[in-house]
């Protein structure tokens, strides 16, 4: 038969006890309880119990044990000596203090509303009298003429001395037995300190001579004695677990708490009658069996079938009560599920819609402008407030933070030549700007604009372009903000995450970011060093600052700039037709009375690091200050060189270092570099100039260069971009040979290295299907020391003057698959394509027919597999080979894995499509630009452009509001500077190609 293993709270102080499977929750058909032999328990009962089930948890399982239920017409078989029930169920309690209590007051509280009934039925309660005076007079050893809680104990103790006394001589019958034994365990139930009233256990205790003596006494009394006292204790149960609070829990106004009170009343009445039932027992055995007990006044004690019925229909309108109070409780139940659903369903979207905005959050990062900010910061000299203070009480600057005059200065442009502090500058600006507005908000209570910004360098290549700026703005504005990262949703959807890796998506991030500062309130955008931005980018960005960012829609966000007055920027240089726009030229400030303040703290920190305590050697430090005061000439940065100079010298050189100094920071750099004799220095400064960004060398072998160069871990900076421009500059000052053949040198080093540590599954990746998310890199990153290489080997080439066509084949031949699988783990892959094509397009590669050939293959195959390799890099070695053509020169330089059994059967050779690009419906035109650098595509709904190179969505148009019957026409200008779409409503739209703004809407009358 199939029970179930239930873990059931039971008051019993903590303690784990084996009982049995309680029968208003689960328990065969077969061997429901009953009322007494041959009488089955109603139908419907069984149902209301069944219904309860939920007040269990249960682990269900086949076994083939005997039930045990506290049902007499249904035992289990003991032998004399077992005083126990051979358990089926682990029942399993741990209540607290609160549940004894509560289950106590509803087990008393009903027991006794049900005596107390019985005390004032006019017909009943001369029973209940008599019954008492026997009890006082006959069972209880007490000599007080009260019945109590203390008799009712008394009485309880005495039924069970009794069946120990007479359990030798009782009659053997297996039923008898069975009653005798389910009473004793009965009444040790109170005796245990279980917070229950002892009242039904005492008049179960009352009727033990009765079941002692079964014969004398009769099988109708007998067995009806039996089933009743059954019924008492089961019903017990049963009730503290329907009615205990913690059960169920219903307010005042909850319909159930009418049927609860209901249910109360029915199981009073209930025990109203077992009472009755057990009492006229008692008192007819004591007037039969025990004459010379009196009961005077006591008659008609027969009838016990009308008794026993009345038992019954007490049971019907309780299992009625009972069915409607679980019809109600599922409802309920169901509709807090139902809630409970919702609300889940509501955390699980919630926790995956921040899952996916961190996704998002973590692909988009470039890099951390204040892990920059904090970077430069270390790298130079800690930041002081007083070198700086002075510029925001400058009109220009107080009305660059005036946000309540609509007339105010919208972008405030710092130039000044190099080594005039504006980084520092800028970064105090911007804990000015955060201090200064929120105190401003406080005080007025507005919004509290937002601060974004952006530091570039020139020696780095994630800061030193347009994309880098405008993506990182984007980053930093969704970290304030991520409600905005719904501008991204529709690059995501159509491109995941190959946009973000395109270093020509220029365009797109400017369109996000613009769509982004509509739908934002008040903004600060900083950028720092826009001078340092190579120079395409740089037009770019100046374009988008002049133009774009002037949108009327944008009148809440205001631009601080900072760059070098260069020519190429006129807006570094002079005033502006651009309206609300503010230059401060530090080159016509006078910065002495800061300079001032910043040779006095380096001489301070060189005084307490030398250890000048004597009044001489003070007098030699004051002579100093003088001199560099005089020769500074508004640079802060020749100031810097000069003390590190003096940090080498002991002080009584330090005017013999002054007279060799020379004034100005190019003499500055010339006459440093002349200090460095030996070449390997020299050539370490090479290398840092020519690097595309920041190297990682050994402290050791770059710590003689440090007038140069700045170290930060193992990673090395040059100190400053007018360092960097000397050394360009003079780089026959480095070497000999001439710069070409200088990155000639780091292209073969690249080489070199790549080819001595590239390998397959160079991670040690556990299988070919794993992941790029799922993937970390290594604590010793094999990859480290040709990270560089493997990104920029093409550029040095390209850079250099050489062509050494038979180590690039070479080269290929043996590790294109391992510089691909690199560039994979790297996040990388979408730079690939470009420098295939950047080979490509070397001069002599054409006449090199094999190294050309292997170019042209490998750019098939990469356009056709760097969608699978950029989400799962070992897929190189599988499916990328297994779906190439047969001839595929890549194909052939490697071996299909021989767990492949039976490859698939592909094209001999590459067929004429090149790339698959795709609408969402059908295509009515295509056009190539006049450079064929892009392809522009119009379906029904939106124009979209292409990279021809790449195959990457670079930008979809869509005019606002939206063509009423779509496109059906597109075309480029002669010159590629316009854009001209046809439609089915007869409009024609003119667009710009360098900002893919809408500029003109020509009318038709016909479709276009």
């Amino acid at each position: 038969m199939l029970f179930g293993r239930c873990l059931l709270e039971l008051p019993q102080h903590g303690v784990t006890q084996e009982g049995r499977l309680p029968r208003h929750l689960v328990w065969p058909e077969e061997e429901r309880p009953s009322h007494s032999k041959g009488e089955k328990h109603p139908k419907q009962l069984q149902h209301a119990f069944n219904r309860r089930s939920d007040d269990i948890v249960a682990d269900t399982r086949e076994d083939t044990h005997e039930t045990n239920d506290r049902n007499p017409s249904n035992p289990t078989s003991v032998d004399d000596g077992d005083d126990g029930i051979q358990p089926v169920v682990s029942i399993t309690q741990q209540p607290n203090q609160h549940q004894d209590a509560q289950l106590g007051l509803i087990h008393a509280t009903l027991w006794k509303n049900a005596y107390d009934n019985l005390k004032t039925d006019p017909e009943k309660e001369k029973y209940v009298r008599k019954y008492e005076e026997l009890l006082v007079n006959y069972l209880t050893k007490s000599s007080s003429n009260t019945f109590g809680e203390k008799q009712m104990e008394e009485i309880v103790a005495g039924g069970l001395e009794k069946i120990d006394k007479y359990k030798k001589i009782i009659v053997r019958s297996d039923s008898t037995i069975r009653v005798i034994k389910q009473i004793k365990e009965i009444l040790g139930i109170p005796l245990k300190n279980i917070p229950q009233t002892t009242l039904p256990w005492a008049v179960i205790s009352s009727t033990v001579d009765i079941l002692l003596k079964p014969v004398e006494v009769g099988a109708n009394i007998y067995n009806g004695v039996a089933s009743v006292v059954s019924k008492m204790e089961w019903y017990s149960k049963y009730t503290d677990h329907l009615l205990r609070d913690d059960k169920i829990r219903i307010n005042e106004k909850d319909p159930l708490k009418g049927i609860r009170d209901d249910i109360a009343g029915n199981i009073t009445s209930l025990y109203q009658s077992l009472l009755y039932y057990q009492i006229r027992s008692v008192c007819f055995y004591f007037k039969k069996h025990q004459p010379l007990v009196l009961l005077r006044g006591i008659v008609d004690l027969d009838n016990w079938s009308g008794d026993l019925q009345s038992i019954e229909e007490a049971e019907q309108v309780l299992t009625k009560t009972i069915s409607l109070y679980n019809d109600e409780h599922l409802k309920n139940r169901l509709k807090d599920l139902e809630h409970q659903m919702i609300d889940w369903r509501m955390d699980i979207e919630t926790e995956n819609e921040f899952k996916k905005f961190q996704h998002r959050l973590q692909a988009i990062r470039r890099v951390d402008p204040e892990a920059t900010v904090k970077g430069i910061q270390s790298l130079k000299e800690e930041s002081m407030s007083e070198l700086y203070a002075w510029i925001f009480k400058t009109d220009q600057f107080k009305a660059f933070v005036n946000w309540e005059d609509e007339n105010a200065t919208r972008r405030l442009w710092i130039s000044g030549q190099a080594g005039t502090g504006k980084t520092m500058l800028l970064i105090g600006a911007i804990e000015e700007l955060q201090s200064r507005t929120l105190l401003e908000s406080q005080r007025l209570r507005t919004e509290l604009p937002i601060i974004i910004y952006f530091f570039c360098q020139y020696t780095h290549v994630d800061l030193n372009n347009g994309v880098a700026v405008l993506q990182s703005l984007v980053w930093m504005l969704l970290r304030k903000q991520p409600k905005l990262m719904s501008h991204l949703d529709e690059q995501f959807s159509h491109s995941g995450d190959k946009f973000i890796q395109d270093p020509y998506s220029f365009a797109t991030w400017r369109d996000i970011l613009i769509n982004m500062l509509k739908d934002t309130g008040r903004v600060f955008l900083v950028i720092d060093a826009l001078d340092e931005c190579e120079k395409t980018t740089r037009a770019q960005l100046v374009k988008f600052l002049n133009d774009e960012l002037w949108n009327k829609e944008l009148s809440r966000v205001k631009c601080l700039i900072t760059s070098r007055p260069l020519s190429e920027i006129p807006e570094s240089t002079s005033e502006t037709a651009v309206r609300n726009h503010s230059l401060l030229r530090l080159d016509d400030e006078d910065l002495s009375p800061s300079i001032d303040k910043y040779i006095e703290e380096k001489m301070r920190r060189l005084q307490k690091d030398k250890d000048v305590n004597g009044q001489e050697q003070k007098e030699v430090v004051q002579s100093i200050v003088g001199r560099l005061r005089d020769r500074a000439s508004n640079t802060f940065i020749w100031v810097s060189l000069v003390c590190e100079q003096f940090k080498d010298e002991p002080l009584v050189l330090w005017g013999e270092v002054m007279d060799q100094i020379p004034s100005g920071l190019d003499e500055m750099y010339d006459y440093l570099l002349g200090r460095l004799k030996r070449q390997i220095y020299r050539d370490i400064l090479a290398m840092t100039m020519l690097a595309r960004r920041p190297l990682t060398l050994r402290k050791d072998c770059v710590i003689q260069c440090r007038s140069f160069l700045a170290i930060r871990g193992e990673t090395v900076y040059l100190i400053h971009q007018s360092a960097q421009d000397w050394l360009s500059e003079n780089h026959r000052r480095l070497s000999d040979v001439p710069l070409q053949e200088l990155h000639g040198f780091v292209f073969q080093n690249s080489l070199n290295g790549m080819s001595e540590i590239l390998k397959e599954n160079i991670y040690g990746l556990s299988h070919c299907g794993v992941l790029s998310d799922e993937v970390t890199a290594p604590a010793d990153n094999p990859l480290s020391p040709v990270r560089y290489a493997c990104q920029y080997w093409a550029y040095h080439l390209e850079e250099s003057d050489v062509l050494p066509a038979t180590d690039i084949l070479h080269f290929l031949q043996d590790h294109i698959l391992h510089w691909l699988e690199a560039m994979a783990l790297m996040g990388l892959m979408p730079e690939t394509i470009g420098v295939v094509d950047m080979l490509q397009s070397l001069p002599g590669v054409r006449e090199n027919s094999d190294l050309s050939e292997f170019l042209y293959d490998a750019k098939r195959f990469i356009l056709t597999n760097s969608p699978a390799v950029g989400i799962a890099p070992l897929q190189l070695y599988v499916s990328a080979l297994l779906f190439t053509p047969e001839a595929s020169i890549v194909r052939r330089t490697r071996e299909i894995p021989n767990w492949i059994l039976k490859p698939p059967v592909v094209e001999k050779e590459w067929g004429s499509l090149l790339q698959t690009l795709e609408h969402s419906s059908a295509v009515n035109d295509v056009a190539f630009s006049p450079d064929n650098q892009l392809i522009a595509g119009a379906d029904d709904d939106l124009i979209k452009i292409w990279d021809t190179a790449t195959g990457d969505l670079e930008r979809e148009l869509k005019p606002e509001p939206r063509s009423l019957f779509g496109f059906r026409s597109v075309a480029f200008s002669s010159d590629g500077r316009m854009l001209v779409t046809g439609s089915s409503d007869g409009s024609v739209l003119l667009w710009d190609t360098d900002s893919w703004q809408e500029t003109q809407i020509l009318l038709h009358e016909a479709r276009v």
